[in-house]
């Protein structure tokens, strides 16, 4: 199993356009099994495959952060169709950021240990991580994950400017 992380610390370049883009390649062309895992506190990539989620009824990946969702991994995926997968994000990140900052919560490598299970069930080929831009808790924790991370990026220097910091920062 594969796991990439798409980042820019620049917003707007095209993070989560390229999660789904590229999870649409590798599960239409290729036939590879994918999870997508939403790591952005603003959740475009889960409202744009769920539009009504409620992320009070459902596990999130804020859940899997703090330990409090079941340890069986596919309880915790939204099915969106065969051989593709969301975990999906929640508002409740901004909230694990502001604790990990006033108190030290945190587990930077919760995430890690949610992608070790599912290796372990062999269910899945790529896991990919929409990041938001930035250092938060779940960004970390899918960086740490990574195989390997995407920087998309614009043709501005905003754009380029972020890349470089990030590839420093990496």
């Amino acid at each position: 199993m594969k796991t990439i992380a798409i980042m820019n610390n620049k917003g707007g370049v095209g993070k989560t356009v390229t999660a789904i883009n590229l999870a649409d390649i590798l599960v239409r062309e290729y036939r590879r099994r994918v999870l997508l895992v939403d790591c952005d506190g603003q959740m475009n990539l889960t409202r744009f495959f769920l539009p009504e989620f409620d992320p009070d009824l459902l596990a999130t990946l804020a859940d899997v952060l703090d330990g409090s969702c079941e340890p069986y991994w596919p309880d915790s995926v939204m099915p969106i169709q065969p051989d593709l997968g969301l975990l999906p994000s929640s508002t409740a990140l901004y909230d694990l950021d502001f604790r990990a900052l006033d108190k030290g919560a945190g587990r930077p490598e919760a995430l890690g240990a949610f992608l070790d299970a599912v290796e372990a069930d062999g269910e899945v080929d790529y896991v990919i991580c929409d990041c938001p831009p930035g250092y938060t808790l779940a960004s970390v924790n899918a960086l740490l994950a990574a195989d390997e991370v995407v920087v998309p990026m614009l043709l501005d220097g905003f754009s380029f400017s972020g890349m470089l910091d990030l590839q420093n920062q990496l």
